[in-house]
């Protein structure tokens, strides 16, 4: 089987998600794809609007297009997770952050 085809079958999210997580400094969300291939929902938080665009478009959970800043509001938790709806995601059990790819953004 070619590698792009394997990996394709093994990185898709879950069709039921358990728990959620955050993802901050998300990029296009390619964490998010991890943990949503292993039944985690995802929010993500990228300040490049074409990369939050991508997730988006790719991946269940929702990427907000914005800058964080230690007065950054994050979304309260306590709702069901929905992909495009406007019920709050619930709260997390994972928070993590990747490093950017490019130094001095």
């Amino acid at each position: 089987m070619p590698y792009p085809t394997k990996i394709n079958e093994l990185l898709r999210p879950a069709a039921h998600f358990d728990h959620h997580a955050l993802d901050l400094f998300a990029g296009c969300g390619g964490l998010s794809l991890g943990f949503e291939a292993a039944g985690i929902d995802t929010t993500g938080f990228e300040m490049d609007a074409y990369a939050a665009a991508t997730y988006n478009a790719n991946l269940h959970g929702r990427c907000h297009a914005r800058k964080l800043t230690a007065e950054t509001d994050f979304p309260a938790g306590g709702g069901p997770a929905g992909r495009r709806g406007n019920r709050r995601p619930p709260v997390p059990a994972v928070q993590r952050g990747g490093p950017p790819a490019r130094p001095g953004r």
